[in-house]
């Protein structure tokens, strides 16, 4: 039996020093060894360490090349193999969801409509390229929408004692563009979770009517937003995914604009509007 060991021994051993393959790595150290696998993220071979037969492996994003010989070829050919990025430098994320404003609300007649037209919905996308498997660099956009109507309100209009009846409604749109920093963690399943740092403008718009009366509130400031998400493998260069997203912002000046006039108006710091939210949503993701 210690023979027949001592024969494969010598077999497999033999193998290795007749037939030497070569790893390169990216710090171009240089691995004499045979290679016994590859797969699509790591190299396995074997190697002689002080006469003993080791077994290890090595993921191709440490790789900058390598070279297989083949037996069977007339020669000893050898084959020399680059090694391509282990993962994807680009990632684009369509998505779609629920949100929620943060701002306080008065309490006063129009609470409850003001709670209604805090929640909505967000559309956006993503696209941002990776210097690394961790690191990349993009652009994000977002948008939250949501509208509401109530009938049948009497208020002063032109607070002059004269009271009118009528339809109020808002319908608002608060925007985020900006470049982003993402940093992804990929699993060995191809799965990953995302977060991403963004610094741009974040900007306002509410179609507003009361009672006869139509006009448009803008304005703009600087805005922060952050996600988190996690992507789920179907394929090669596809993924769903669900993440969470914080919007921040304040606006201390806004524009009212009407089919006669514009006006912009400062406002004091107990009267700042908050274009805070809240965002969930899924989507899918394209990597390539």
């Amino acid at each position: 039996m210690r023979k027949i060991v001592f024969i494969l021994m010598l077999v497999f051993t033999g193998g290795i020093v007749g037939a030497q393959d070569l790893i390169v790595t990216n710090t171009n150290d240089s691995i004499n060894c045979k290679i016994t696998k590859e797969t699509k993220d790591h190299i396995y071979f074997s190697y002689l360490n002080n006469g003993e037969l080791r077994k290890t492996l090595i993921g191709k994003t440490d790789v900058k090349q390598f070279t297989k010989s083949n037996p069977g070829a007339s020669g000893n050919e050898m084959k020399t193999s680059g090694i391509q990025p282990g993962y994807s430098k680009f990632r684009l994320a369509m998505h779609g969801g629920w949100s929620t404003r943060l701002a306080k609300i008065a309490n006063d007649d129009f609470e409850q409509y003001m709670k209604d037209l805090k929640k909505g919905y967000n559309l956006g996308f993503d696209a941002s390229y990776f210097i690394s498997e961790t690191i990349g660099f993009g652009l994000k956009f977002s948008t939250f929408g949501s509208d509401n109507q109530l009938d049948n309100v009497t208020i002063d209009h032109d607070m002059d004692g004269v009271l009118s009846t009528g339809t109020v409604s808002d319908d608002i749109a608060i925007t985020f563009v900006g470049p982003s920093y993402s940093v992804r963690v990929v699993s060995n399943s191809g799965n990953a979770f995302v977060s991403s740092l963004a610094i741009g403008y974040l900007g306002y718009l509410d179609h507003s009517y009361v009672i006869n009366y139509p006009f448009d509130l803008k304005g703009g400031t600087l805005g922060i937003a952050w996600d988190l998400g996690y992507d789920i493998k179907l394929s090669e260069h596809l993924s769903i995914g669900a993440q969470c997203s914080l919007i921040r912002g304040t606006l201390t000046s806004i524009t009212q604009e009407s089919e006669y006039s514009s006006q912009k108006i400062d406002l004091d710091e107990d009267e700042y509007e908050s274009l805070s939210s809240l965002n969930f949503s899924v989507g899918l993701r394209i990597n390539l």
